[in-house]
């Protein structure tokens, strides 16, 4: 099974609905995995900042829990704004990240960017969210998903979970 099919059956087995995203090459295999197993509704926005306050207007409409998918490099960086708001205002998201692969990242460990345009978003949103990881193990990602979810309800101050997801995990 593709990590990004388990990251589909995550979000059906929590009963995620809705997810907000927009397109890029490290998160393309997400976007492919949900529209076949065909639970989630994806809702394409024309920017990861949109994905990220979508996901946190359809909580404060709903109370229902939602997530964003956003790419690597600017596409993560972009949706800071997003999980800043969601954070001041409390309101729960789970935050999908493409990134470069585990190659680039342990290659260029000592430079500021990996690969062509990755960086360390995990260290990056550490103070404004409940939970951030980059996953490097496949054979993790379930319990990862898990562990970010429990993290998401764990006290009454709720922020947000970023998972830093490389795109070698959607890959394999």
């Amino acid at each position: 099974m593709k990590n990004s099919d388990i990251i589909a059956n995550f979000l059906k087995e929590n009963e995620i609905k809705i997810v907000f995203g927009i397109i890029g090459s490290a998160n393309s295999h997400i976007f492919d995995s949900i529209n076949k197993l065909n639970y989630t509704q994806i809702v394409n926005v024309h920017h990861e900042q949109a994905a990220v306050m979508a996901m946190g207007a359809f909580f404060r409409a709903s109370g229902k829990l939602s997530a964003s998918i956003v790419t690597a490099g600017a596409g993560s960086s972009n949706a800071i704004t997003g999980v800043v708001s969601n954070w001041a205002d409390s309101i729960p998201g789970i935050i999908f990240s493409g990134n470069e692969s585990s190659y680039h990242i342990e290659e260029h460990a000592n430079l500021r960017m990996y690969g062509t345009q990755g960086f360390n978003i995990t260290k990056m949103v550490q103070d404004v969210t409940k939970y951030s990881k980059c996953i490097e193990d496949n054979s993790s990602i379930q319990d990862e998903l898990e562990h970010a979810l429990v993290q998401l309800y764990v006290s009454s101050f709720i922020c947000r979970i970023y998972h830093d997801l490389l795109v070698l995990l959607w890959f394999t």
